[in-house]
């Protein structure tokens, strides 16, 4: 079963586990749970959930989706 790190509603972005919101004009700001939003740079209306991982120092792509 996948994993799901937030859920989409009209043009609001939630966490699912902290419920955080993000409104897809506005993607700044880390949830509790240190997830953030990153929009595609194509334009094409895709959106990233990344989470930093502490071991390796990077963010990585954790979900995708489309508004």
């Amino acid at each position: 079963m996948e994993k799901l790190y937030v859920r989409v509603e009209e043009d609001k972005i939630i966490c699912v586990k902290c419920g955080k919101k993000w409104h897809k004009h506005d993607l700044r700001g880390q949830c509790r749970c240190g997830l953030i939003i990153v929009k595609d740079i194509r334009d094409i209306g895709l959106y990233y959930v990344e989470k930093f991982n502490k071991r390796t120092g990077i963010w990585e792509v954790v979900d995708e989706f489309y508004l």
